[in-house]
């Protein structure tokens, strides 16, 4: 497992030094394209020579920087250092780039969260979080000067959302580089415990075998000194016992071993059994009887599990009885340590399932912020070209603003819901229990979504069989349960659809269906929407944005309130997801009449219907 550790450490290093050294080239590109004018323009002039001397810095700084990073050691110190130089080289450059081009231009400081995701894979959380606030601090400084002169100064709106962005995804991707990095070390503990187990093993068993082949004088005297244990009886009266045989039941003579009992010799619930079997052998019944898995009491008090077999033959001229046992105690051992080292290899292969979607998650989840941050970014940058050039169009800065703020909460619906599923895995939620009317809590909220859903052509329907049902709940998870599903069933109708909301009185139970007309879930994939990050149709999905978190969650809380989850779905037709809660049946019991949708959460579920 360590070897299959480092190698994994291996090629994420050779993925980040091809990325780096791109990264590297690319800004040299951006420094060469950015200034081949200006220079042209300064060949006369006294600022030539401070130009050239800073591109030129900026060249030997990437190839100074690339041979940092193909430097290989095995001192962690010496690494660590170099570490440290690779990212003041990064940020140098990074800054010189933003204090060479003297505008407030986005794609330039999105350069920094290059190195924020790269330091926080190499080295966690902590230097992640560190990077993305010295990274913050240069951005601020630099804008802080450069727009002084303006009355309002709007690079710092950008560097807000650029610096929230930068703090988050250090969060974030550290929290899960560190989740990653605790199971691999937990998976390399147990298998390096194994591995020793086995070897010991492996070792003794070598040792044993070295000592039967090498000794001549226990081929020669085969039946005194063989490990296997002999006895010849007859009328279970022992007549003669090999050395091994004779060690361990404690007996130091042949003429205490005369007339001993040979069912003396066996654990007392197998007495009756071996006792049976000889009489069988000595009445001619067979020839040979055998014998598996009996107990042998020794003369310490230890048991000993053997297998082996009697045989019927002439001693002295009279019926005689030769036993033959072989200790299996070792061999059961080996057969436990084998399944051990078989279950141990499914850890292994889970584990290696485990890492890849690990790899799928992470490319999810940067899709997921890429998206809203493009958008912020881009609005952004059109409010700082209107802010400049004083545009007086009030209407389309207002639709920008509307465009940020929608995406800031897909960020945060984001970072919620990744949240919510790490204190889900730890057992850390604690529900806040209240004894609800859950007609009343369905019918708000449908009423507070009504302009998400005419919006997008859409028609909703609510039915009730039942006015009052009360039941046992929290209604914040209540509310993100239905949410959630309410927003799926909006994000995958079409124009025209109808979805349908129904509350069924089940006695016991009450039965939440929400029903729309969309596009349907295939039959074959049915068992994966309810799996974290899972994707029924990775295609369809980009399309209509998603984590796969949403779902996972669902089921998750209504599990949580003792409920259950069931889909039903026809491809083209559309899908059903019925909740069942369980319902209180007391008249007497204390009700809570007061509920009201939070707006906020529902723009934050719904900030990704357009």
């Amino acid at each position: 497992m360590g070897n299959q550790y480092s190698e994994k450490s291996k090629k994420v290093e050779d993925i980040l030094l091809i990325v780096k050294t791109l990264a590297l080239f690319a800004s040299a590109a951006v420094v060469f394209t950015k200034f081949s004018v200006k220079v042209d323009a300064l060949r006369d002039k006294s600022s030539f020579i401070p130009v050239m001397i800073i591109i030129a810095s900026i060249f030997i700084m990437v190839y100074i920087m690339w041979m940092i990073m193909n430097f290989k050691s095995n001192n962690k110190l010496v690494l660590m250092i170099v570490r440290h130089l690779e990212w003041i080289i990064f940020l140098s450059i990074f800054t010189s780039i933003l204090i060479i081009s003297n505008d407030n231009v986005v794609q330039y400081k999105l350069l920094f969260l290059f190195i924020i995701i790269t330091t926080t894979i190499q080295s966690g959380i902590i230097p992640g979080f560190e990077m993305a606030s010295l990274a913050s601090i240069i951005i601020l400084g630099i804008d802080l000067k450069y727009g002084s002169h303006l009355v309002i100064n709007t690079y710092l709106e950008n560097d807000l959302i650029i610096i929230t962005t930068f703090i988050v995804t250090a969060l974030v991707l550290g929290y899960y580089v560190k989740i990653e990095e605790e199971k691999l070390a937990i998976r390399d503990d147990e298998l390096q415990s194994l591995s020793q187990e086995i070897k010991e093993y492996n070792n003794k068993r070598k040792y044993i075998e070295e000592l039967l082949i090498n000794n001549d004088f226990c081929y020669n005297n085969l039946i005194e000194n063989s490990k296997n244990i002999i006895f010849i009886h007859r009328n279970f009266k022992l007549i003669f016992a090999n050395r091994r045989a004779m060690e361990l039941f404690g007996i130091d003579s042949y003429e205490e071993l005369q007339g001993k009992s040979f069912l003396d010799l066996f654990h007392k619930s197998d007495i009756n059994r071996v006792k049976e079997g000889i009489k069988s052998l000595m009445e001619r019944k067979t020839n040979e009887i055998k014998f598996k898995g009996i107990v042998l009491s020794k003369s310490n008090g230890d048991k000993l599990k053997v297998e082996g077999s009697s045989t019927y033959f002439f001693y002295e001229g009279k019926p005689t009885v030769l036993s033959i046992y072989r200790d299996i105690t070792y061999k059961e051992k080996a057969e436990s340590l084998q399944k051990a080292v078989k279950e141990n290899e499914k850890l292994l292969q889970e584990s290696k399932e485990l890492n890849n979607t690990m790899i799928e998650i992470f490319s999810n989840i940067s899709h997921e912020f890429k998206t809203p941050i493009n958008v912020i970014s881009s609005a952004s940058q059109v409010l700082s070209l209107y802010e400049r050039q004083n545009y007086p169009i009030i209407v389309k800065k207002q639709q920008y603003l509307e465009s940020i703020k929608q995406n800031c909460y897909r960020l945060t619906r984001l970072v919620n819901n990744l949240l919510e599923l790490t204190k889900v895995d730890k057992g850390a939620i604690k529900l806040n229990l209240h004894n609800h009317n859950i007609v009343v809590i369905v019918e708000e909220i449908i009423s507070s979504i009504v302009a998400y859903v005419e919006n997008r052509g859409l028609s909703i329907i609510f039915d009730t069989d039942i006015e009052e049902k009360y039941v046992s709940c929290d209604v914040e998870k209540i509310e993100a349960i239905l949410l959630n599903l309410l927003s799926n069933a909006i994000k995958f109708s079409k124009s025209g659809d109808t979805i349908f909301v129904q509350v069924s009185d089940k006695d016991e139970y009450v039965d939440i269906s929400i029903k729309d007309t969309g596009v349907g879930i295939p039959s074959e994939k049915m068992d994966l929407i309810f799996e974290r990050f899972g994707q029924v149709d990775k295609t369809f999905r980009r399309n209509n944005e998603g984590t796969g978190i949403g779902l996972a969650l669902v089921k998750s809380y209504v599990e949580m309130h003792n409920g259950s989850i069931e889909v039903n779905s026809e491809l083209n037709v559309g899908s059903e997801f019925i909740i069942k809660l369980r319902a209180i049946k007391d008249n007497n019991i204390e009700k809570t009449f007061i509920y009201e949708p939070s707006i906020d959460i529902i723009n934050m579920e719904f900030s990704d219907i357009q």
